[in-house]
């Protein structure tokens, strides 16, 4: 019945297969070929200078200043995305690999949260608000099917005082949330 419960580890889970690892490395190259094909499609928008009409010339360089803050803005949303994903899976692969209870549920949390992170970037407020009430609602029934409630307060308790002092947690999973 644990194989939902994020505090516990389970046989061999601390092992993973060599498919296991490519399907990872195939989603994180997938996802960011994506972003790129989006940012390629943003360039393609940028049109040839017209000839010499002067003001021409004027309405075409505010075009291209206009097409390349929304190009650097779309850099940085694909990076963010994908930073919260590289966060994601590293927490994820944290908590394969520790045995404390406690801390399985603390790294389980910042998963859950980077999952939230890539979905704000991805479909805007929409839809970190559906992820967000699916998220809280997964917590609710994980928390009460496998009654980690005590657990889940000690955890939230290590949280905020990891928070005032340097974070044990996070030394390799830096993200554009932490920063």
């Amino acid at each position: 019945m644990s194989n939902f419960d994020p505090s516990v580890v389970k046989a061999g889970e601390n092992h993973t297969t060599i498919e296991k690892t490519e399907n990872q490395v195939s989603l994180a190259y997938g996802m960011a070929i994506h972003e790129l094909d989006i940012i390629l499609e943003l360039v393609n928008f940028i049109q040839e200078p017209p000839g010499d009409d002067h003001e021409a010339l004027k309405a075409y360089r505010d075009q291209t200043a206009k097409d390349v803050r929304r190009l650097l803005a779309r850099v940085n949303i694909s990076s963010g995305i994908l930073k919260a994903r590289d966060a994601q899976f590293h927490y994820h692969a944290k908590r394969l690999r520790t045995t404390d209870r406690i801390d399985r549920l603390r790294l389980w949390n910042r998963e859950k949260k980077q999952e939230l992170e890539a979905a704000r970037l991805r479909d805007g407020e929409r839809g970190f608000e559906a992820a967000s009430k699916r998220l809280e609602e997964q917590k609710r029934v994980v928390i009460k099917c496998y009654k980690l409630e005590n657990l889940w307060d000690k955890a939230m308790q290590r949280e905020k005082s990891a928070g005032t002092q340097v974070d044990d947690l996070s030394s390799d999973c830096e993200t554009s949330m932490e920063e």
